[in-house]
């Protein structure tokens, strides 16, 4: 089951035919470079504030 869930499938377990819990796939992380990316443009944005507010 949870072979077929880290592929993208959703299990849904049942207790008596009752709806119990649900086994889904972890959302992909991303690349490092895109953090990399984000923390520059917050770097810039910080700057860019900073100097509106003197």
């Amino acid at each position: 089951m949870v072979k077929r869930a880290s592929r993208g499938e959703e299990v849904v377990i049942t207790v008596y035919g009752k709806e119990t819990a649900k086994l889904v796939s972890v959302p992909k992380r991303r690349k490092r470079s895109d953090k990399k990316k984000w923390l520059k443009e917050l770097d810039r944005l910080r700057r860019e504030l900073n100097r509106s507010i003197r």
